[in-house]
């Protein structure tokens, strides 16, 4: 598995990890909920963030995670042990952005 820094082009495949693992995992959000943040993730959430992915070996993104501002914005992922590999990712990527931020 290799971690990537997301481009334009991967979006809509994001949305589609996204989609599945929030039906998965977000029993209490309705069919129209998802449908009105589709375009919001894509169009506006996607690019509020410094996005990265995780690729299996066949090029396939199986987990995403957004940081700003020193915070983990978005982390979704399709199996366990990709979140486990976005989480330690994050947590560096957030220690960078604060150490950064302590230079400044």
């Amino acid at each position: 598995m290799n971690i990537e820094i997301v481009e334009k082009a991967d979006h809509l495949e994001l949305i589609e990890v996204w989609e599945a693992s929030v039906r998965a995992t977000h029993d209490f959000l309705t069919e129209d909920d998802l449908q009105e943040l589709k375009p919001l993730i894509l169009e506006q959430y996607f690019d509020a963030v410094d996005l990265r992915c995780i690729k299996n070996a066949r090029g396939e993104i199986q987990g995403f995670c957004g940081v700003h501002d020193g915070n983990i914005e978005m982390l979704v992922t399709l199996l366990m042990l990709v979140g486990k590999v976005l989480v330690l990712y994050c947590q560096l990527m957030l220690s960078r952005s604060r150490a950064h931020q302590r230079l400044m």
